[in-house]
């Protein structure tokens, strides 16, 4: 893991179903940019990544997402538009901030669901 991750709590639980319903609605939100639907689509799930467990910052994102695109044209020679820096941020930024929160930190979690995530990393042998 690098330096600047830090572990979180509910890494590797589950997202409550009510959370899946919000970002299934930021998904769908209808397309009110000059860019297609495709292109729209994989700048939301670029900036789904945010809410990670592993924290990455909106930069880190916007850079990856570029990078993506370089390589496509790199591929395809088709020269690929992307999004500003600014457009991306407000993309990211209008994530539902409770799917947000409880991803990135774990609130909202109950004493078991924390409890439930730290098992994998403590010995179940050594408790009596």
């Amino acid at each position: 893991m690098p330096q600047n991750e830090k572990p979180c709590p509910n890494s590797g639980n589950l997202m409550p179903e009510f959370m899946s319903v919000k970002i299934s609605i930021w998904l769908s939100q209808p397309n009110r940019s000059e860019f297609s639907d495709n292109e729209l689509a994989l700048f939301r799930a670029v900036a789904l990544a945010y809410a990670h467990p592993t924290r990455p910052s909106i930069r880190k994102l916007y850079q990856t997402l570029c990078a993506m695109l370089d390589e496509d044209e790199r591929r395809s020679g088709l020269v690929s538009r992307r999004p500003s820096a600014s457009m991306f941020r407000h993309l990211v930024l209008s994530l539902p901030s409770v799917v947000v929160d409880h991803m990135r930190y774990g609130s909202g979690l109950t004493r078991f669901q924390i409890l439930k995530g730290a098992e994998r990393f403590t010995d179940q042998s050594t408790c009596i």
